[in-house]
């Protein structure tokens, strides 16, 4: 039975593995926004919700000429992060509980507000199994999800990064 440390543990591998993949989306923009000083674009885009600033990589992508296998990279990681980015606003901006139910050992669960705010007893009337509703392993799945996209962003970035050495 999970335990509340990990609980703590796999939200601390979700806000890093999540961070990283804004760090991974960040350089990206700043290198498709070369027409701007890097610390502007730095400080614009941290300002922003992840939504925002998904919106702002996906449209700073399309400015640049990537070839088609990256391109498609591209493509499929932003379809990832609108997957992702409703998990990512529950886990972030949701609450910590220990509970149980019907006699059933109390375990943690990460639990984020739905827009209906009935947050707790759909928790409840689904058994703990609704889609707001994050377990250690639920979570843990969401932080594998951010690891690949990460991954990705990373074999575009490098690429991009060789480009622009050559240039030099």
């Amino acid at each position: 039975m999970p335990t509340l440390n990990d609980l703590h543990l796999a939200m601390g591998e979700f806000l890093t593995e999540s961070s990283q993949v804004e760090n991974m989306m960040l350089a990206l923009v700043t290198v498709c926004r070369g027409d701007r000083p890097m610390d502007k674009v730095f400080v614009e885009f941290m300002g922003k919700t992840f939504g925002q600033k998904i919106d702002t990589f996906k449209a700073r992508c399309r400015t640049r000429n990537f070839t088609d296998a990256h391109r498609k990279i591209l493509d499929d990681v932003e379809g990832e992060l609108d997957r992702l980015l409703p998990k990512q606003n529950l886990i972030v901006h949701g609450t910590t509980y220990q509970m149980g139910k019907d006699g059933t050992p109390p375990q943690p669960y990460r639990i984020g507000m739905t827009k209906a705010g009935e947050f707790m007893n759909e928790a409840i009337e689904q058994d703990f199994d609704a889609p707001h509703v994050f377990t250690v392993d639920r979570i843990k799945e969401t932080t594998a999800k951010f690891v690949a996209a990460r991954a990705n962003l990373g074999i575009v970035m490098t690429e991009v990064m060789k480009e622009l050495a050559t240039k030099r």
